[in-house]
């Protein structure tokens, strides 16, 4: 009786529920732990619920979820998201790029400029999400920039990571006589049509008012996150400044 009364208020089914609600997985999780250490001992099972947590997240890491933006591809979830530059497709991994994932999103961003229905000019890698790059990720850049190239694209990346750009540098990736990289999508994106609208097709006030649409419409799907919501939130002010210059100078 005194045990039962001793660990009664140990007894927490409330947050366990909790987890379940959010996030099921959690939930399996701490139910790990607790069959652990009642079966096999404390640390044991502690140590068995750590090595089932980090096997989670490398298995998480590795699925090279890619967010698809342009030409007639699709997002990650098949809806398609023509961009008003059809020739710029924008590829976003969605976690970290480092060596468990890298082969998967060089094979998946190939595999989207090969399904669009006129193979884009160019291929922006967004790594806004990669605060590192390791040799296996280079590796990969690299195998996906010579990729595209022999299938008629360019590679272009995006990254405010000063890691990043002087991993990339290092590695004779970027540079002078390497890909082009961009602090921002917004960047890239006006770079791409100071290169592909100038006396070409519409004219550039008609593209960026079109670009401007597109860009507030994306604003507002409730799938997008808070990365991808800044970086559209970033691109709409500058597209929007470009169209005030622009007017201010007609």
């Amino acid at each position: 009786a005194i045990v039962i009364v001793a660990v009664a208020d140990m007894e927490r089914i409330t947050p366990l529920a909790r987890l379940w609600r959010i996030r099921r997985s959690d939930c399996v999780l701490a139910l790990i732990a607790l069959a652990g250490v009642l079966i096999v001992g404390i640390l044991a099972g502690l140590a068995l619920a750590v090595g089932i947590s980090l096997a989670m997240i490398v298995w998480r890491a590795g699925e090279g979820r890619l967010q698809l933006i342009g030409g007639q591809s699709a997002s990650t979830d098949g809806t398609p998201e023509e961009l008003s530059a059809p020739g710029l497709l924008v590829a976003r991994p969605l976690q970290m790029l480092f060596f468990v994932n890298a082969a998967e999103i060089r094979e998946s961003v190939d595999a989207a400029a090969s399904s669009t229905e006129t193979h884009p000019d160019v291929v922006l890698l967004d790594l806004g999400l990669t605060p590192d790059l390791d040799v296996p990720a280079i590796d990969a850049i690299t195998d996906l920039r010579g990729s595209l190239l022999d299938a008629g694209s360019t590679l272009w990346i995006s990254t405010r990571v000063d890691v990043v750009h002087d991993r990339l540098e290092r590695a004779g990736v970027t540079g002078s006589t390497g890909m082009p990289i961009y602090r921002d999508v917004a960047g890239a994106v006006f770079a791409y049509l100071a290169l592909h609208t100038d006396g070409h097709g519409d004219p550039r006030g008609t593209v960026l008012r079109t670009l401007l649409d597109f860009v507030r419409k994306q604003r507002t799907d409730p799938n997008l996150d808070a990365q991808g919501r800044l970086v559209f939130q970033e691109l709409e002010e500058r597209i929007q400044r470009e169209i005030d210059e622009s007017n201010g100078r007609q």
